[in-house]
């Protein structure tokens, strides 16, 4: 039921079973077995849910739309004091997602360096160099 304005690709984890899902695609949606270094290059904005690849393009700048189910068990992996509403948001029906579809789009038109300084602060938190300090650090050995 989402609005979508630009193709739309979709990529299941590698051990889905994608006839379960196939006959319940629309047309203009296209299934794709691209490798994400690939896909990214073009990626405006991603979709998904309960996934840790979606904390990585965050932190590559790509905004990221997290689908959570208000009735069932939700698997979170984005952070909640960090990008929400700038560079990742979570929505639970359609009319959500084409919301965060405007602002997303909106903010990569006209505010491009407010997506890319909270993607700078994903990354610096969560993905670093293992130097021995950093060890340290995160896990309060010293």
């Amino acid at each position: 039921d989402v609005d979508w304005n630009l193709p739309v690709k979709i990529k299941f984890h590698p051990t889905t079973n994608l006839k379960k899902y196939k006959m319940n695609f629309p047309k203009f949606l296209s299934v794709t077995n691209e490798e994400l270094s690939d896909l990214l290059p073009n990626a405006r904005v991603v979709v998904g849910g309960a996934s840790g690849v979606q904390l990585l393009l965050a932190a590559r700048g790509i905004p990221v739309i997290d689908i959570s189910h208000p009735t069932e068990l939700n698997h979170d992996h984005m952070p909640l004091k960090i990008g929400k509403g700038v560079i990742w948001d979570r929505a639970t029906s359609a009319d959500g997602v084409t919301n965060l579809l405007r602002q997303f789009e909106e903010l990569l038109k006209n505010n491009p360096v407010e997506l890319r300084e909270e993607s700078l602060r994903l990354k610096e938190l969560y993905f670093s160099e293992p130097t021995e300090a950093l060890i340290d650090r995160a896990f309060r050995l010293s």
